[in-house]
This record gives structure tokens, sequence and C-alpha cells, in this order.
């Protein structure tokens, strides 16, 4: 949807139409934001749930999560009607930074360039609910910190947060870019911090009770008591803290993991050097 040009397609009051994206919507005078305009939306996570039939895309650049239908058909999907939700191609829901459809400002914003939005698998405590990394760049309500959260969709904008991560000393979990997390069978949950490599995981009541750090650069294995050099990633304003053993996400696999039936495991090289 657009508010800017009245003779052309699509336009009407934005803050009325939370189901649609503001096609204007272009932050690059939010600290944090990319340089790339055609980079405009910048999708860097995408799930599907079958019990729903929906599908989540994280866009990092509108620091928001957004459901869409997945049962629509195309020409459905390039309208307002029909599907399962009878409602085309319109968002389901949408929930992290209300100024990007001029629902609200800045001020009302919950996430900050976040990354890797989930609905946690059936069987998994908390199944169903929405888990995602937050980066927490720039937070408007002070210093930039990362969280972990877990959250119920609750309307336009509007969600229930059932749990959250959130370091002792905030600022100490930080990553700016990248980064993920992952609920597990015990409940805990292992989260990624992307920019600094490092893996760890927390239980219910925030307490870290294992991680590591990934040795792994461009040039090959660290040695376990090195620490990995500092690099800048071209492209992002004033990225901080970003190490070269950066790590995108890390996903934990059980033995008993279906991909793993029929197969070898063969031990390789090592990935650290003494």
């Amino acid at each position: 949807m657009q508010q800017r040009y009245p003779t052309r397609p699509n336009y009407g009051i934005v803050g009325l139409n939370p189901q649609l994206v503001h096609l204007n919507y272009v932050p690059l005078s939010v600290p944090g934001a990319d340089t790339h305009i055609a980079d405009w939306a910048h999708f860097n996570s995408i799930d599907y749930n079958p019990a729903l039939d929906q599908i989540i895309v994280s866009s990092r650049e509108f620091s928001e999560i957004w459901v869409i239908d997945h049962s629509t058909t195309t020409a459905q999907a390039a309208g307002h009607v029909g599907g399962r939700y009878g409602k085309g191609g319109d968002l389901l829901w949408r929930y992290g930074n209300p100024a990007s459809w001029n629902g609200g400002t800045r001020a009302n914003q919950s996430l900050y360039f976040q990354h890797n939005a989930q609905w946690i698998d059936p069987g998994l405590p908390g199944a169903g609910n929405i888990l995602v990394f937050n980066n927490g760049w720039f937070r408007t309500n002070g210093p930039s910190y990362s969280s972990v959260m877990e959250i119920q969709p609750a309307g336009y904008g509007r969600a229930r947060l059932s749990w959250q991560y959130v370091a002792p000393a905030p600022a100490s979990f930080f990553a700016a870019i990248v980064s993920g997390a992952q609920r597990l069978a015990n409940g805990n949950t292992l989260i990624t911090e992307g920019t600094t490599g490092r893996l760890f995981e927390v239980t219910r009541t925030r307490a870290i009770v294992w991680q590591y750090v990934n040795p792994m650069i461009r040039t090959g294995p660290l040695a376990r008591s090195a620490v990995p050099p500092p690099i800048q990633v071209s492209g992002l304003n004033r990225l901080p803290n970003v190490s070269a053993n950066i790590t995108f996400r890390s996903l934990r696999y059980a033995p008993t993991f279906a991909g793993f039936a029929g197969k070898t495991l063969t031990a390789g090289s090592p990935i650290e050097l003494p």
C-alpha cells in the first residue's frame, strides 16, 4: 500500500491497513539500517507451520515478522479474499515495529533487526509459540542488547511474551546482525550469538549450562586459546563487535535425527587446534 501518489494503484491510508505492507517504508534514516535500497525488506528467515498452513518471514529492514496464508492460490494471493483464512495475500499478523505501517512510532518498537523467527515444533516445550532472536541494535529505550523472545500472536502489532532470555548484564549479550535460537527437547534453548561465534544453552530459568565458541575462521581453525580477530562487514553502518568466526546460525541434532538414519557417521578433521 502507498499513501504518496493518489492517482496510482493501491493508494490509501497506510495506518488503517495493517494487513498490507507499506511500499514506501525505507528505513535508511534509522540507525543500524542497511544502505542497499534494492534489499528493501531483507528477509533473513522463513518457516512453515503445516498445522496452520501459514508461513512466517522475518524482515530485517522493517524490524518486523509477518505471517501469511500458505493455502491461497496465486490469484487469491494477489487479492484480499480467499484461502483458508479468507484474506488472500494480506498479512494475517505482524509484529515488531508499528512505525513501519504508521500504527505507532519507534517509541513503540519491540523488535530491532531481528533474525530466525520460527514456530516451536510440535512435541517441544512451548510448541506453537514463536521464537525469535531480537538483535536489539539501537533500541529506542536504552543501550543496545540482544534477547531471545518466545511470543504468542495477539492481533496486528501485538504479542504476548511467554518467555525471554536477556543476560544478567544485558549489554554483555549483544549481536547486531545474524544469530538465532532453537528450542530443545529438554526445554532449554540453544542460542547463537552470531557476531562472536558463541553458542550457548540456557534453561527456562535462564541459567547457562553449556557454551562453546566457534573456532573456525576463513583461513581455517584457530587454536583453542586463540582470540578470533575482529573484522568489518561491508554495507552496514557502524557495525560493532564482529569477529572472524562470525556464525549465522546453529542447530543441534539428536542422534535420533531422521536425517542420520542409514548413515555411517565418521569423524573428520579437528575443528580446533590444540
